[in-house]
């Protein structure tokens, strides 16, 4: 009778500690992946950020602009040129998701992984970039056609899980305002 309560006893405590230490493990995991999915969303917020810099309007206002996306696969893709460098080529760089993992490519060169393939997989990663006209602004001058202040914002949305545990997820949003475009009416 005294093994069988001292079995029962360590098979309670056994049962215990294995507890714990998958709850530690999972708690484990989610702060790593907090803190992937937080690194990442900081490298595309800074990207974000500095698309359009040093770039002259014809390059910043054209038909693709500092930030754009282009479909199949959905990337966003940003320019700017670096400050150091007034006659430099642009800097190109463009964000996608594949397979699972976000990749980004800087200037000619392949796309490289943006987040770590053995830790976490990537679900979603939604891109918008919304357009707002603002107030008209006044002008002086022969031309009856009124300038229009465009307000920008990008939204991205990340998704992703533990790999080989789907119920270890995280989920956040980036918003951020771009500077806003000034389109003035061509005057006959």
């Amino acid at each position: 009778m005294g093994t069988f309560v001292g079995l029962f006893v360590l098979g309670g405590a056994s049962s215990l500690t294995l507890g714990q230490a998958q709850t530690h493990r999972n708690t484990h995991l989610q702060l790593r992946l907090q803190d992937e999915v937080r690194a990442t969303l900081r490298i595309l917020e800074r990207e974000v950020q500095r698309a359009g810099i040093g770039l002259a309007e014809a390059e910043a206002y054209g038909p693709e602009g500092t930030v754009y996306i282009s479909p199949e696969p959905p990337t966003l893709n940003l320019r700017h040129r670096l400050p150091d460098s007034t006659e430099g080529t642009v800097q190109l760089r463009a964000v996608r998701l594949r397979e699972g993992q976000l990749e980004m490519r800087v200037n000619d060169g392949g796309f490289q992984p943006l987040t770590d393939r053995s830790l976490l997989h990537v679900r979603r990663f939604d891109l918008q970039i919304e357009h707002h006209p603002s107030h008209p602004v006044h002008e002086t001058g022969a031309c009856a056609a009124t300038p229009t202040l465009v307000e920008r914002h990008v939204r991205l949305q990340m998704e992703a899980h533990v790999r080989g545990d789907p119920h270890v997820m995280e989920s956040r949003t980036l918003a951020l305002a771009l500077p806003p475009i000034l389109l003035t009416p061509v005057c006959p």
